[in-house]
């Protein structure tokens, strides 16, 4: 949701563990979106079609996950990713994908902590900094670099996890390129093997949608680790 733009979208994502955990490879896709946008919108974005709605599908995101210290009772885990972005998005006329390569990598540490009971079984601090580059279609800037940055909370209740998260990038160009953003979920997850998640993600600077989720996760071949932090793009 965004004035003068209205977008819904069906994207996937596949986990792969390898080397006992140690290793992950992950691979990210925005399936197929379709947009629309009103004709301020579709100008001031100088978009090439002519009613401003339509259809398209969005990059293909490849990471490689190393956890490079597991956690332990008083130490926290930490976690290296390695990310890719491939020139894969498509209408790049109608201004929703730029069809241009990046990359980032970052680390993350988090660490579950004792709950007082009850409701709050255990928590988990987490943080995550690193750096993220990608190319423009611009003329006077071919690329811009990025510190990328997140931190937050997540909550154990039991059958049901709560996450509270600020996540962003600080881009050198000066010209919207500094979003954050601020995202809460709930997740259940009483089987361990099947995920329901709802969330909520809100602008707070250089960013203007707020979005509505919801995620079905489903685990093969046993539970999956949750990560050191959750992605912070």
């Amino acid at each position: 949701f965004s004035e003068g733009d209205a977008t819904q979208d069906a994207i996937t994502a596949l986990h792969l563990p390898i080397t006992g955990g140690r290793v992950a490879l992950r691979m990210d896709w925005m399936a197929v979106e379709h947009f629309a946008t009103d004709t301020i919108v579709r100008d001031m974005r100088a978009a090439r079609d002519r009613d401003g709605e339509g259809f398209s599908t969005g990059d293909v995101y490849i990471s490689t996950l190393v956890q490079l210290l597991p956690e332990r009772e008083r130490v926290p885990g930490v976690l290296l990713r390695l990310r890719l972005r491939t020139a894969s998005g498509s209408n790049l006329a109608s201004a929703r994908h730029t069809d241009a390569p990046g990359y980032s990598f970052d680390l993350s540490i988090g660490k579950w902590m004792a709950g007082r009971g009850g409701w709050l079984k255990r928590w988990r601090p987490h943080a995550m900094a690193g750096f993220l580059v990608y190319q423009t279609n611009r003329i006077d800037y071919f690329q811009n670099d990025c510190l990328l940055f997140g931190a937050g909370v997540i909550g154990d209740h039991g059958a049901w996890r709560s996450s509270l998260q600020v996540a962003g990038y600080l881009g050198y160009i000066g010209f919207n390129d500094r979003p954050i953003v601020l995202r809460a979920s709930l997740t259940a997850n009483a089987d361990r093997r099947v995920e329901h998640r709802i969330g909520l993600q809100g602008p707070l600077q250089d960013w203007r949608y707020t979005s509505f989720g919801y995620t079905l996760g489903l685990r093969l071949g046993g539970p999956i680790p949750l990560p050191a932090t959750s992605d912070g793009n």
